[in-house]
């Protein structure tokens, strides 16, 4: 067989073959094409497909643009039953200047002195070094060391014990109730920029966990010690600064720092019922987001910080933290700060008339450094948030408190052992008469003394059982990207994964086809070759 007639054969194969696999294709165009008797018929068929091409080429150009473009939604559910676990309860004490229960008190105008320790703080550590460590009874000596605040952290010794006495004075009674039994609290002290040596307060070891009940809760009595009251001369208006009497509470997850900013006042005379709802936040990590795993100790150049939970805003501000110490050699009060690093570096004067320069340096070289950070947005960078936390939206409730017919009870309770100032000895008198049935005359001793009131507050923290999870999802998962390109093909035009496997067989016969021709082509010029006679060279005969 001749070559020309071979491919003839070969290209009309092929034309029956494509024409076989239109009539009785999946693809349901081509099969209605195949049956259209006239011109008109395959023109409208051949539109019709190309439309469909058209709108589907559209139509999936938009989803592979949302699945790349990495979109996503928030889902937000409630999980009853969840049983969601107790927050940290930070509270710190807004009186700025108070006298300790041991009878002791100083009373000065204390310039250059850091935001990180509030005044009461301050003096006593002061007055614990300078003034009883070695009897010298004279305050003009402390005077210098109160003008500098490198002079304080220079002086001054650092009794952590003293401090963790101190909420034995604030906080004056602490339990956890599970409704059967009532424990003791743990407390721990915290140290907070804009309020502080605070308290943090959380259940006991193995309560709290998982709250089972709404009965479940802290309760919290807070003395407030404005026995003597007194006056600050100087007075700097700023927004951000509180002047006002009471506590600041923030709750927040446990083991985390707290953003006191946050917080909520409560004042004097006041219960303030606080019932606490969990929100669960589960974030997405890239290509859909850029929440990450960290730990606080990754980064710090401080002393290892495991006992702390990472989050953003204790990232961040450990991020300008470290810089200031690297690049002006102190400590920002408004950025925060720990136990282990306080007394290793000295605080950035924030004013002094001692030494006005060094203070003017100070501020103009933290300024500096966080300009540049925030221009630069390395700790934006570096403190991506956690993939998973716990945030608390609080409810509160606050009403006058305690009730007058219940002043007497409340002294019976909690102070009749253990007295904080002679102050409240009228209240021991009055309830002397209250018990021998002089009722009139106990009342016309107390009903004009707010003592109590005015020093005392409680509050109570209850958890709802409910957990609230917010999560961020993909916009479009691969499974929801395959099923929308399979309805988007097979509603334009017709094509299905049947589709796919009947192109992909015509495609195989085809190859088949070719291999095998080209096989039996081959066998056929072997055959040829091997029949063909054999042609022998005889040599001439010589004599």
């Amino acid at each position: 067989m001749s070559s020309d007639n071979l491919g003839a054969k070969q290209e009309f194969s092929l034309k029956m073959r494509m024409k076989t696999y239109a009539e009785h294709s999946t693809i349901k165009f081509l099969p209605r094409l195949m049956r259209a008797n006239s011109f008109l018929h395959k023109i409208l068929w051949v539109l019709t497909f190309i439309i469909g091409t058209s709108v589907a080429s559209y139509l999936l150009a938009g989803l592979l643009h949302t699945y790349t473009s990495y979109e996503k939604t928030l889902s937000v559910a409630a999980q009853e039953g969840a049983r969601p676990p107790f927050p940290d309860v930070t509270v710190c004490n807004l009186n700025p200047l108070w006298n300790h229960a041991d009878g002791w008190g100083l009373l000065a105008q204390v310039e250059g002195v850091p935001n990180l320790l509030r005044y009461d703080q301050y003096i006593y550590l002061l007055y614990k070094s300078l003034y009883l460590s070695d009897g010298d009874r004279s305050f003009e000596r402390t005077n210098p060391e109160l003008y500098s605040v490198s002079g304080y952290l220079k002086h001054t010794k650092y009794d952590k014990g003293a401090l963790d006495d101190l909420h034995k004075i604030f906080i004056w009674k602490c339990v956890w109730e599970n409704g059967k039994t009532q424990q003791p609290c743990v407390i721990k002290s915290t140290v907070t920029p804009t309020n502080g040596l605070c308290y943090t307060i959380r259940p006991p070891p193995g309560q709290g966990i998982r709250v089972k009940t709404r009965q479940e809760g802290l309760a919290v009595i807070l003395f407030l010690n404005k026995t003597n009251p007194h006056f600050v001369a100087d007075y700097r208006l700023s927004p951000f600064e509180s002047y006002t009497e009471g506590v600041k509470v923030y709750l927040h997850a446990r083991g985390t720092v707290p953003e006191m900013d946050k917080g909520f006042t409560v004042a004097p005379g006041t219960e303030a019922s606080v019932v606490a709802k969990c929100k669960k936040r589960l974030l997405l990590k890239k290509p859909y987001g850029d929440c990450k795993e960290m730990r606080l100790d990754t980064f710090s150049n401080f002393d290892p910080l495991k006992i702390w939970n990472y989050t953003q805003y204790a990232c961040r501000s450990l991020c300008y933290q470290n810089r200031i110490v690297e690049k002006c050699g102190c400590l920002d009060s408004t950025e925060i700060t720990f136990d282990n690093i306080i007394f290793k570096h000295r605080y950035c004067s924030i004013f002094s008339l001692t030494n006005p320069d060094k203070a003017l340096s100070d501020l103009n070289c933290t300024r500096a450094v966080k300009v540049e950070l925030d221009i630069n947005g390395t700790c934006n960078a570096m403190c991506s948030p956690p993939c998973e936390h716990n945030d608390y939206e609080t409810f509160i409730n606050q009403v006058p408190w305690p009730s007058d017919i219940y002043i007497l009870a409340f002294y019976y309770s909690y102070l009749r052992r253990r007295l904080p100032s002679k102050a409240f000895e009228q209240y021991g008198l009055a309830l002397d008469l209250a018990l021998v049935g002089n009722r009139t005359a106990a009342w016309q001793m107390i009903k004009n003394n707010d003592l109590i009131k005015e020093n005392f507050l409680q509050l109570t923290v209850t958890m709802d059982d409910a957990l609230t999870l917010a999560e961020d999802k993909p916009s479009i998962s691969v499974a929801e990207i395959v099923g929308s390109l399979g309805g988007i093909l097979n509603l334009y035009i017709g094509f299905n994964l049947i589709t796919i496997a009947d192109v992909l067989d015509f495609f195989l016969t085809l190859i088949f086809d070719r291999i095998m021709r080209r096989k039996v082509h081959t066998d056929e010029k072997r055959e040829n070759h091997r029949r063909q006679p054999e042609i022998t060279t005889v040599e001439p005969f010589r004599i």
